[in-house]
């Protein structure tokens, strides 16, 4: 699965956490999340998102997306999470999936738009899930840079 990329409603809710004392997302609702498509990018609401989340049917249900501590990359000059393989299996007829969405603070709930956008990964084309078929979906490289201070 290609990197992840970060939704900008992350990014900023991040830096409401950080510097005007907003509360931190539990970290046991955070969910990945099968949308089909999708036309959506990093700029897009959580309705959008959802909107396009599988219906929850064929056994489609979110998982749970927990990584463990972040560590700071200096090559890449960034910050990382490590890698979490999320398991989907599908009953029933077979589902189609364009994009795999992290979302924080949410519910368990297919369709729920409660919650917050984290990240997304999308590959180069709409993939099948057969019926009776898993997907495992190595979730990588979540990574904010940190950009440049005073050249250092």
């Amino acid at each position: 699965m290609a990197t992840g990329t970060i939704f900008d409603d992350w990014i900023t809710f991040s830096e409401e956490v950080l510097f005007n004392g907003a509360s931190a997302p539990n970290p046991s609702n955070f969910y990945a999340i099968l949308c089909n498509t999708s036309t959506w990018d990093r700029t897009s609401s959580m309705a959008a998102v959802i909107a396009t989340e599988l219906p929850a049917a064929n056994g489609y249900t979110r998982q749970s997306y927990n990584p463990s501590t972040a560590t700071y990359v200096t090559a890449n000059q960034r910050a990382e999470l490590p890698s979490v393989t999320v398991n989907w299996t599908i009953t029933g007829s077979s589902v189609q999936w364009d994009a795999i969405a992290i979302v924080a603070d949410a519910t368990g709930t297919p369709g729920n738009t409660t919650g917050r956008l984290v990240a997304f990964y999308k590959p180069s084309s709409a993939q099948t899930i057969p019926a009776g078929g898993q997907l495992n979906a190595p979730l990588r490289k979540i990574g904010a840079n940190v950009g440049f201070v005073s050249g250092v």
